[in-house]
């Protein structure tokens, strides 16, 4: 490979060639931008595969001469392969003939060659930088092996039973090893040929809801072989590690292959809000992964949340993974496209060179000429300052009442807009940040009002925090679209639509109808008029004392409605949603904690995901969460409880409770309740009640077993009870079970205990 990289013009033809193949690869991706997940992974796994059998390709295939360069460049190609000797003292006769093109080479090296080779061998460079990076791969690899060997076996059959569900249901034939370590924040998968699923030491805390996401999500890494098409990224990354777009293919390919097993999970009939909550819970504790992510799968990165949320919530996004077909074929385009390319030379034109005696060439006589990108450099610079006037500004346009103002922020940018009794959209705005002098604003007047546009001058990451404060005629439309930044807007009656890439939203004493949606952030409305729809990637929306009918939803937090002014609010009734009807009905909400306390001081909790933990509940409690466990102290009142999976801890409770969760056991403790009624079930677990000791009313209580639990569940009471068990299996829901019942009632009646569940015992204590 040395003598390759020594050879003239080699190296500047193979990054050419695979500058070509990756920025081919990324405009495909690009417009493939509203296809499925699938597809875009496909391509930007072919790119990386072509940047790497481009040089051997170079090697073996062999060369297509195509006649496009210039004359001059045949003359030039001579002068860099032969001696200045050679060229001077050349026979005229054979200077005046038709000359033959010689072996093809470049006319300059690249810029790469130019300046490494003044300080390093090109070889030798390029030697310490992928071996850098091979480096990093093997001590991810090794650590990775180590935390595997610490690691606890998750060999329960709750365990055991979610993996084998979930290998069945991805048709994966290799055996899974399944772990559970302290050492990892989020869940991890790698292996090719005995794959490995490690979770974090809390996953033994999970619901089985939770559960079987998190095991479905990375057996679709398994069955789609990511552990092999990253491995592959990480190669190519140490051979063109001098080459921006080799990484920023590598980082999609890594995105988009997240999506694709979201896609999977979603396509087997997993709720996209419930996932986006489990997502957000995953993410919620992960932390930096080190060399050990560089060669592993994990399923929740904070830097790709905010994507992935906006398209597990996007209902009208393509799910459908590619064909074997459709692969095969783009497999063999790609084949056939990066064989062409390789074998692609081109040389000269054949010309005549006139009868000349050519002179000798002295180096010192060449000037070099100024650098392209250095000469821009102050250009760019002189015109962010005049646009930016310092980091401040204020601009004006003079426009008409029930116009629009569009926001076109390639910046992103915090944004206050308030309404005013004056004919014209006036902006104060503050640049900052450590790259805001590479800002460009622009205010102009349009056909339909105004539009205010921010653009980054510079290429690449930048790193701004601007804020812009506009005053519009009070009536007038707002039309957003920003990269990121807060939004608020006040006293303004329009049309309010777009989106911003994460910041939280609010509006207040306006008017009109709404479209607006930010990646992550809460949403507030007040006192306001607003009907359409408001939305956040994950955050809470809170719409108060509002005359409309707005809308709200969000991919992880609650909704929740305040009464309207007029008396009226439209009912919503989803499990993320909470609704108080009546005028002047008031809310508080903890944006930290998710707590809401209606007027009454009765505590709600709207979740996606994520336990509950409310050490009293003096005025009631209803609390819905997607997973996790729930537990509610002292409580008075109806306490009501909801989980996807998790266990549920209630009491003493002086008053009603309802508890229902998907799997996981139950106690409530109703010794406080003068007449205690309770509704209670588990998909899966164990329930508990304890009564006060003069309990009056109806004990109704059935456990189920199923056929492969290996042993029946009974029905322990401290009150005399007969049970009854059926006789034969019932398979109408799906495993065969056989029940176990018990129902009487004591003293004068009035309360009623109902308790369901399956494959756990029922207890019920005298206090």
């Amino acid at each position: 490979m040395s003598e390759f990289l020594n050879a003239p013009g080699f190296v500047s033809s193979l990054v050419m060639k695979v500058t070509l193949v990756l920025m081919v690869g990324s405009i495909v991706a690009l417009l493939l931008q509203k296809a499925n997940a699938s597809s875009r992974h496909v391509i930007w796994a072919l790119t990386l595969g072509g940047a790497l059998v481009l040089p051997l390709c170079m090697i073996v295939v062999p060369s297509w001469r195509v006649r496009v360069l210039s004359p001059e460049a045949s003359v030039a190609n001579v002068a860099t392969n032969s001696s200045v000797r050679d060229v001077a003292t050349a026979p005229r006769a054979e200077i005046s003939t038709a000359t033959e093109s010689p072996k093809p080479t470049f006319a300059s090296r690249s810029l790469l060659e130019t300046v490494v080779t003044r300080s390093l061998p090109l070889p030798l460079l390029w030697l310490v930088g992928a071996f850098a990076i091979l480096i990093w791969m093997l001590i991810g690899r090794l650590a990775l092996s180590g935390v595997a060997r610490r690691a606890e076996s998750l060999s329960s059959q709750a365990w055991q039973n979610a993996l084998e569900r979930e290998r069945l249901r991805a048709s994966v034939m290799k055996p899974i090893v399944l772990l559970s370590t302290e050492a990892v924040s989020t869940p991890l998968t790698w292996g090719i040929r005995r794959p490995v699923i490690l979770l974090p030491a809390d996953s033994a805390d999970w619901s089985a809801d939770h559960r079987d996401v998190v095991i479905r999500h990375e057996m679709a890494h398994i069955a789609r072989g990511d552990t092999i098409t990253q491995m592959l990224a990480t190669i190519v990354c140490a051979i063109y590690w001098f080459h921006p777009l080799v990484w920023v293919a590598a980082r999609g390919m890594r995105a988009e292959q997240e999506r694709a097993c979201d896609d999977r999970v979603l396509s087997s009939g997993t709720s996209p809000v419930a996932y986006a909550g489990h997502l957000l819970e995953v993410a919620r504790t992960a932390r930096a992964l080190g060399p050990q992510g560089f060669v592993s799968l994990a399923m929740a990165r904070p830097s790709q949340l905010e994507g992935r949320l906006l398209a597990v919530l996007n209902g009208s996004r393509k799910r459908r993974a590619i064909s074997p077909l459709t692969g095969k074929l783009s497999v063999a385009a790609a084949a056939i496209a990066i064989v062409t390319l390789s074998a692609f030379t081109p040389i000269a034109r054949p010309a005549v060179i006139r009868a000349v005696v050519a002179p000798t060439i002295i180096a010192t006589q060449f000037a070099t000429p100024p650098s392209p990108i250095a000469a821009s450099k102050p250009k760019t610079a002189q015109t962010a300052l005049k646009t930016d006037f310092d980091s401040t500004f204020e601009k004006s346009v003079s426009v008409r009442e029930n116009g629009t103002l569009v926001l076109d922020l390639e910046t992103g940018g915090g944004l206050t807009i308030t309404g005013w009794d004056q004919s014209r959209v006036q902006v104060s705005g503050r640049l900052a940040g450590r790259n805001w002098r590479d800002t460009e604003v622009s205010l102009e007047q349009t056909g339909t009002g105004a539009r205010l546009t921010s653009r980054q001058l510079a290429r690449g990451s930048s790193s701004t925090s601007h804020h812009f404060d506009i005053h519009v005629p009070r009536r007038f439309s707002i039309d957003i679209s920003s990269a990121g930044g807060g939004v608020s807007i006040n006293g303004v009656d329009g049309t309010f639509s777009g989106t911003t890439g994460g910041g939280t939203i609010e509006i207040e004493n306006a008017g009109g109808r709404a479209r607006l949606s930010t990646g992550g952030g809460n949403i507030r409305v007040y006192h306001s008029r607003m009907s359409g729809s408001v939305s956040t990637g994950g955050g809470m929306v809170y719409i108060q004392d509002n005359d409309g009918d707005l809308d709200g939803s969000s991919g992880s937090g609650p909704t929740v409605y305040g009464g309207a002014r007029n008396g009226t609010i439209k009912g919503h009734d989803d499990n993320n949603s909470v609704t108080i009807s009546g005028s002047g009905a008031s809310v508080s909400v903890n944006e930290h904690t998710g707590e809401i306390r209606d007027s009454n001081g009765r505590i709600i909790y709207r979740k996606a995901g994520g336990g509950v933990n409310v050490a009293s509940a003096m005025s009631g409690a209803d609390i819905r969460t997607g997973g996790g466990a729930v537990s509610v102290g002292r409580s008075a009142g109806a306490v009501s409880v909801s989980t996807g999976g998790g266990s549920i801890r209630i009491g003493p409770l002086a008053g009603t409770a309802m508890a229902h969760t998907g799997a996981g056991d139950v106690v409530v403790d109703l010794r406080g309740s003068r007449a205690p009624s309770a509704e209670i079930t588990s998909g899966n677990g164990r329930v508990e009640v304890t009564l006060p000791k003069d309990f009056s009313g109806t004990l109704d209580l059935e456990t189920a077993y199923t056929d492969n639990l290996g042993h029946r569940t009974r029905i322990n009471s401290d009150w005399p009870l007969s049970s009854d068990e059926s006789a034969d299996w019932d398979d109408s829901h799906g495993t065969p079970r056989k029940y176990v019942r018990a129902r009487r009632t004591f003293g004068s009646g009035g309360g009623m205990i109902s308790v369901r569940t399956v494959n756990g015992d029922v207890v019920i204590r005298r206090e």
